[in-house]
């Protein structure tokens, strides 16, 4: 393992952690606050303790900040970030409550959190859950 690469753990309590995030996480979509990755960020840092999104907060607040932030396409941000934080990427048919997920939207790509057979994810007035059917990639957390 290279020096510098987070290993993630989760809590012991995950499984409650996740569903009392989940509950208080319903609130409508802001760039830089509270968008698809910061929303499945936090959920990720609530679980673990590690902020992957770290050196993403704070930079922007338009959707053409976040994409000027991410370098590039959002799968190719989360290629960068799971090999920083050793997040594995696993088949979408795999993916289980806690995990990380990529879908396809009407607006794009998005990022949410696996719940089992939705993908938790912001929308313009709040949560929303996806179908895991519209998954496009995963990583285990």
């Amino acid at each position: 393992m290279e020096a510098g690469i987070a290993i993630m753990t989760r809590v012991e309590t995950w499984p409650q952690v996740l569903a009392e995030f989940l509950a208080d996480a319903d609130r409508p979509f802001e760039w830089g606050t509270w968008d698809c990755g910061l929303m499945a960020a936090n959920c990720v840092q609530a679980m673990t303790g590690v902020d992957i999104a770290a050196e993403f907060r704070g930079r922007y607040k338009t959707a053409k900040g976040a994409r000027r932030v991410m370098r590039g396409a959002m799968g190719e941000m989360m290629t960068r970030v799971a090999a920083t934080y050793g997040m594995p990427e696993i088949d979408i048919r795999l993916a289980q409550r806690g995990d990380m997920v990529m879908i396809e939207t009407p607006l794009g790509e998005a990022l949410g959190i696996c719940t089992g057979p939705t993908v938790a994810c912001t929308g313009p007035d709040g949560l929303v859950f996806r179908p895991m059917s519209r998954a496009l990639r995963a990583w285990r957390i």
